[in-house]
């Protein structure tokens, strides 16, 4: 069984893998804001769905946009303890990844 600094170094390479999915970039720094980042409301909500699907934890938009960074959502991971519901309500990951590269200037 992984000791608890390799389960951090596992959460946040998944929570960075994610954010570059969703925010259709190479790089993200551990300690900017996902807004900074150039994220909007609709790539957080994208960003919601993934991190639940990915990781099988239960997260809220808004404790995401309250931690706010790539380390601040993988310590949120690391503290969630409920599982998420089994099926998403709404569309589809590729619709939402679709809506979002839309709106992009």
């Amino acid at each position: 069984m992984p000791d608890q600094q390799t389960a951090d170094v596992n959460l946040l390479e998944i929570v960075r893998s994610v954010w570059r999915e969703v925010l259709g970039v190479t790089e993200v720094a551990d300690d900017i804001t996902f807004f900074d980042h150039g994220g909007d409301s609709l790539r957080l909500v994208m960003l919601v769905e993934r991190l639940n699907q990915t990781t099988g934890r239960a997260l809220k938009t808004i404790d995401l946009f309250r931690a706010g960074t790539v380390r601040g959502h993988s310590e949120l991971l690391a503290k969630a303890d409920n599982p998420a519901p089994t099926g998403f309500r709404g569309a589809t990951r590729s619709d939402l990844i679709n809506a979002a590269r839309s709106r992009k200037p």
